[in-house]
């Protein structure tokens, strides 16, 4: 399984099998399914749009390519295979297109490249009704996406931002209106807008909504191995955490050792905390980012949204989430058997759990390998 055997594997390594015609081949192979790719970017954000007419999106992926590990086909002759350098078949095509771009931003020319064919890829897109933004922006959100899950969660932010910059907007624009008195004057005839109580009171208060709209706290969960290696994102998370976007930035890398931590296992800020080890290790053992959490789903009906990889990820950090829950629902039940306590508000933090589920407030996009 580790070796992740390719029909071009077993030919090389079985040439009785190449007397297989071309066509005979083909024709036994299954089709190559579609890579989808989370998009990382917002329509409300103009910064990588060409211009003002102009949309442009963003993916992001991490090239697949590693060696697989040594495998002894005969110890009594000491024979050993495997070793083979695997690539992704969609990602290595991809880092292929994006490369001339690479090497310009790699010489310091900010990866302005003129070339005469531009790379095309064919792309389509893949609505999803579950995996978006709740449709106000008081509500609070958990964001949890270890590696390139972190993707569309870029995407959440960048539209957040764009929401506040609208909203603060609208208040710079009602200040200058209510400023101070300059004169007065007066439309005559044809020149006069006619504007009817109803219009002005139709203005007045959509322009009161949007003031009155407080955006909702964001807490973001990454992960990965190393943080000078693998940290997606680092310098946009560290401009949404300085404009208040985003409001706690928790990471975890699980193979530094002790590299971005103390002595204690963790480094923290007010706004950022830094832990060796994994994402659904801060929440059960940082006791702010624990307490933070059960008040967030509990009392303020934050929206969890989790992205990444399905094998073990998604299962632990939703088993975290129980126990944050259990830990959050013991401590409001009555005083009685502590055991019998603890096992209902177990299965209660489980309901829960499916509850918001239910509701679209705990929302998962996962993969497995």
């Amino acid at each position: 399984e580790d070796q992740c055997l390719t029909v071009v594997d077993i030919l090389q390594d079985f040439p009785s099998c190449q007397s297989i015609p071309l066509e005979g081949l083909l024709g036994v192979l299954p089709g190559i399914p579609p890579r989808y790719y989370s998009v990382s970017s917002s329509p409300l954000d103009k910064q990588h749009s060409k211009s003002a007419s102009t949309l442009s999106l963003t993916v992001t992926f991490s090239v697949v390519d590693y060696v697989t590990p040594p495998l002894i086909i005969s110890e009594n002759d000491n024979v050993c295979g495997g070793k083979r350098r695997k690539r992704g078949v969609a990602t290595g095509y991809l880092e292929i297109l994006c490369s001339p771009f690479l090497a310009a931003a790699g010489d310091g020319s900010d990866g302005v490249v003129q070339l005469s064919t531009p790379p095309q890829l064919k792309i389509f897109p893949k609505p999803t009704a579950e995996f978006r933004l709740p449709e106000t922006i008081t509500t609070p959100l958990v964001l949890i996406g270890p590696g390139t899950g972190i993707a569309p969660f870029m995407g959440f932010l960048s539209h957040r931002q764009a929401e506040i910059m609208a909203i603060e907007s609208t208040d710079a624009a009602t200040s200058v209106v209510e400023g101070t008195w300059r004169g007065d004057y007066e439309l005559e005839g044809d020149d006069a807008i006619p504007i009817t109580k109803k219009d002005s009171s139709g203005l007045n208060m959509g322009i009161e909504f949007r003031r009155n709209q407080n955006a909702g706290s964001v807490d973001v969960f990454f992960g990965c191995r190393y943080a000078n290696h693998d940290w997606l994102y680092q310098k946009e998370m560290e401009h949404y955490q300085t404009d208040g976007t985003i409001s706690k930035l928790y990471t975890a890398f699980s193979r530094d050792a002790g590299g971005t931590a103390s002595a204690s296992g963790a480094t923290s800020d007010h706004n950022n905390v830094k832990r060796s080890g994994y994402v659904q290790d801060i929440m059960r053992n940082d006791q702010d980012c624990r307490s933070r959490l059960i008040n967030l789903i509990l009392k303020d009906n934050a929206s969890v949204y989790v992205c990444g990889d399905g094998n073990a990820m998604a299962r632990d950090v939703q088993a975290a989430i129980v126990d944050l829950l259990t830990m959050g629902l013991e401590e409001s039940a009555t005083k009685g058997d502590q055991e019998k306590e603890t096992a209902s508000a177990a299965e209660k933090a489980k309901k829960y759990l499916e509850k918001m589920k239910a509701q679209e407030r705990f929302v998962l996009d996962i993969w497995t390998s």
